[in-house]
């Protein structure tokens, strides 16, 4: 295992020596500079874990050679060390970002505790850079399609503004990928992202959630408890599916919000917090305003900047850039070769309609990277792992394949797959096709309605269509519901 690298700059030979001395028996690997210049140089060459200089040096003094370490390599602690230096200079090294300062002569203990200090944080400051990345190469917009580039267009215009967000959209389409990289393109980005769902709370714990809690305000809170927003202080509080929160819980955040003053459950404390709120939800907010479901003045507080996040089915074009984003992820992920999508295959993933939008999608690739067994995806073998209930499929659970590919929508023909009609089929064979498709068709739709009671809209979501498409198959088909009194 590599030692840590720790860099002394001091422009005394004899204190670098003794210095050196003190420190390689602790499990460092010692690198020496006579001058701040000699030191920036050596940060370049070598992998240095952490910094102990001197205030003062000839030519760039040790201040100025600290503002240049904080401004390129903030990861990396400095510790400043000075005979001559007072309480001032002690305090204006640390204002400017120095981990900490040490008087000579320098006490090995009081330096190696320092010491063990400074690489613990800088072993944190590393994982958080390396979940940062890790973040942001997770989190990523992937698209080019013009709908794709106006909502990229909007992140970058509201992230560095103070404003609130609404972000609006189907489920599945990413509205929490948006609102994080509204935080990170923030000033707040350095500053907590914390999330709440609050259609997965019971109404009676979302003010808890939201604003904490004392010991002993209610049963089981054996403890105290920092609510949402006072852990979002400074940061940015992402409320999901904000349409589904209580009314009275709307009525206190509301409150909250406008004076930026929270009180805990039980608690009598006022807290004052700085809050950014990004709001989500896969509602028409204005329509729940208008049906009293939603407050209309907290809709108006929470909607400065409107975004909405288009679904899947309207960026057709960007639908293979994603399905090989997502491919090539998940089989880095599960460490198995890159799989190649034929034609075909390509064909059905742009026919599909995608209800789940970029979540099934991604899904759908991770199902192919994980129980795929060859490298080469054809339509066939895409239409093992598509869900059953998606528009392009159309069906319940344990329908043939061939037949859910019967029940493509009307105005695209059936889906490609196995063992259809070729393009070159003459017109008696493709005929004869269309007829028992339409004849397969009808049977689905008649055993899915009567399972349902004939209940339409029950039935269009268990094959994944809407009212108006199944209406226009049944009428187009001739599936008639039997009279009461008609014979089996």
């Amino acid at each position: 295992m590599q030692k840590p690298q720790l860099l002394i700059v001091d422009d005394e030979e004899r204190i670098r020596e003794g210095l050196q001395l003190v420190l390689e028996p602790m499990g460092l690997e010692v690198v020496c500079a006579g001058s701040a210049e000699e030191g920036l140089e050596a940060l370049q060459s070598h992998s240095i874990n952490i910094i102990l200089m001197d205030l003062y040096l000839p030519g760039m003094n040790g201040i100025e050679a600290l503002e240049r370490i904080v401004r390129d390599h903030p990861q990396i602690p400095c510790i400043m060390i000075s005979g001559q230096g007072g309480i001032a200079d002690a305090v204006r090294a640390v204002q400017l970002g120095a981990f900490d300062f040490i008087e000579k002569p320098v006490q090995p203990n009081r330096l190696a505790v320092t010491i063990e200090k400074a690489l613990r944080h800088h072993k944190i400051l590393n994982e958080l850079k390396a979940h940062r990345d890790e973040i942001r190469r997770e989190w990523q917009l992937v698209g080019s399609c013009p709908a794709m580039k106006k909502l990229k267009a909007e992140i970058s215009r509201s992230a560095p503004s103070t404003g609130w967000v609404l972000i609006e959209g189907e489920n599945g389409t990413g509205k929490e990928l948006v609102a994080r990289l509204i935080h990170e393109e923030s000033a707040r980005r350095d500053q907590p992202f914390i999330r709440l769902n609050s259609a997965a709370l019971p109404t009676e714990l979302v003010e808890s959630e939201l604003f904490g809690h004392e010991a002993g305000a209610f049963t089981g809170a054996t403890k105290r408890r920092k609510g949402k927003l006072e852990q979002a202080h400074e940061g940015t509080l992402f409320l999901d599916e904000v349409a589904d929160m209580d009314l009275a819980a709307q009525a206190k955040l509301l409150r909250a919000l406008g004076t930026g003053e929270v009180e805990r459950v039980g608690g009598s404390e006022i807290l004052h917090v700085d809050v950014r709120l990004v709001c989500a939800t896969n509602r028409n907010l204005r329509a729940e305003v208008d049906a009293g479901r939603f407050r209309e003045d907290l809709y108006f507080r929470i909607c400065v900047i409107p975004i909405a996040v288009p679904a899947l089915r309207d960026r057709n074009g960007d639908i293979l850039e994603l399905a090989e984003h997502f491919l090539a992820r998940c089989c880095a992920e599960n460490g198995r070769p890159p799989l190649q999508l034929e034609a075909d295959a390509r064909r059905v993933l742009q026919e599909h309609q995608w209800p789940g939008n970029v979540r099934e999608l991604r899904n759908l690739m991770e199902r192919l990277a994980i129980m795929h067994p060859t490298n080469i995806v054809s339509a066939e073998g895409l239409y093992n792992y598509l869900p059953p209930a998606g528009p392009s499929s159309a069906l319940g659970a344990g329908t043939p394949r061939g037949e859910q590919a019967a029940l493509a929508d009307e105005d695209l023909g059936p889906a490609p797959a196995a063992g259809h009609a070729a393009p070159d089929a003459d017109s008696e064979s493709s005929a004869l096709l269309k007829e028992r498709l339409e004849e397969a068709e009808k049977k689905i739709i008649e055993d899915v309605l009567q399972r349902w009671g004939w209940n339409v809209t029950r039935a269009a979501e268990e094959l994944g269509v809407d009212r108006a498409t199944l209406h226009r198959r049944t009428r187009r088909l001739g599936v008639q519901r039997p009279r009461p009194d008609a014979s089996d």
